[in-house]
């Protein structure tokens, strides 16, 4: 193999790479050297497209575990300080952990699951002030909200989640 990359036995695109690659090594010289540096461009990209999408696969698998914890947590009344929050953090580090990937894709996932639980804490912070109050600040509500989802990753660790 011309490129090596461990693990490409375990991936579909890069086994897709390694056909390809036997089928440009068959030709001529000139028009084997060519695709060679054809398939350097594609080995490159594979690997690329095929990190940003395991990636993203675990950035949907944990926002669809947030939302059903989210949805069990209005169901069920949920403390956010004792219960809703520690479970909030084990969850997105399980995440983390389960990625065999980049440090800096494992932030990447971090970032969004965090933004995406954000999100849905706000949305609940207004369902509940719409129910609450006659005609409530929605801005006020919102700024709130994002405070005390920011105060309270800070309280589980002494830093954001």
């Amino acid at each position: 193999m011309i490129f090596p990359v461990q693990g490409t036995k375990q991936n579909p695109h890069l086994q897709m790479f390694e056909a390809f690659q036997s089928i440009a090594s068959t030709g001529s010289a000139t028009r084997g050297v060519q695709a060679k540096l054809d398939l350097q461009k594609i080995k490159v990209w594979l690997i690329q497209w095929s990190m940003g999408s395991e990636m993203e696969t675990y950035v949907r698998i944990g926002k669809s575990i947030l939302k059903k914890f989210s949805d069990f947590a209005h169901d069920n009344s949920l403390d956010d300080e004792a219960e809703y929050f520690p479970v909030l953090r084990i969850m997105i580090e399980g995440v983390i952990y389960s990625f065999d990937g980049p440090i800096s894709d494992k932030n990447k996932i971090k970032i969004k699951l965090i933004e995406f639980s954000k999100q849905l804490y706000v949305d609940e912070w207004l369902q509940n002030a719409r129910e609450d109050e006659y005609e409530p600040d929605m801005e006020m509500e919102t700024k709130d909200a994002i405070e005390r989802f920011n105060e309270l990753c800070r309280c589980l660790n002494g830093t954001q989640l």
